[in-house]
């Protein structure tokens, strides 16, 4: 390591859904780009790559007109205790910068709009509409022995789903691993994930996938218990 350079320091990943913090980010001389290191991960290279590791002045404006960052944040603070309901929106930060600002969201009832949000939206929909399960990596890790892909493999938004899914690895003894609907090259790639506790089968759609989910849905309410 060079004398320019600083250690990796402990670092959430905010580049996909993951939120991967077994990697790290290294800090280079100021003409570097940032690099990461404990793993790889070609999403946050690419991401990281963008990032050059000098830390660039930040910029604050009040009403269009350039301030410095103290005067917007009292001008912030003053404007966020006269509101009933503020909008927070763009949400451009990392992992710790967005737990840094729930707790404010919290304290002043705001609504967060990230941008894009559409992903989320189609949560909340889900969620509206029929309600909703979700789980952890690490109860998929260690408890999930049927694990059912719908419409793809996610790997061009997470590249790591399989290593933190534990896929291949002796948490469960069986796995079974089955893509409905996959993309082009997908039935590929799925191949090399079996192996040893590992089978895996690809689906086509029956129709659309609107369809295909609705058939699924009505087979399952159906079977014995």
């Amino acid at each position: 390591m060079s004398s320019s350079e600083t250690p990796a320091a402990a670092w959430t990943c905010p580049f996909c859904p993951l939120a991967c913090d077994h990697v790290g980010v290294r800090v280079g001389g100021a003409a570097e780009g940032l690099q990461l290191v404990g793993g790889p991960c070609g999403r946050a290279s690419a991401m990281l790559a963008g990032f050059g590791s000098a830390v660039p002045m930040p910029l604050a404006e009040v009403d269009g007109r350039e301030v410095t960052v103290d005067d917007a944040i009292g001008v912030a603070a003053q404007r966020l205790g006269a509101s009933r309901q503020p909008l927070f929106g763009g949400l451009g930060t990392d992992v710790a910068g967005i737990r840094a600002l729930y707790p404010l969201a919290c304290a002043t009832g705001a609504i967060c709009d990230a941008a894009p949000g559409e992903a989320l939206m189609h949560g909340l929909r889900a969620l509206q509409d029929r309600g909703q399960f979700t789980t952890t990596l690490a109860e998929v890790r260690t408890r999930a022995d049927v694990i059912v892909f719908v419409g793809g493999l996610p790997l061009p938004t997470a590249p790591l789903i399989r290593e933190r899914m534990g896929i291949g690895d002796p948490q469960v003894a069986q796995r079974h691993v089955v893509l409905l609907g996959p993309k082009p090259g997908d039935d590929a790639v799925l191949s090399t994930w079996a192996g040893a506790g590992v089978s895996v089968e690809v689906l086509p759609l029956h129709g659309d996938l609107f369809d295909t989910v609705s058939l699924l849905d009505a087979l399952v309410a159906g079977a014995p218990r």
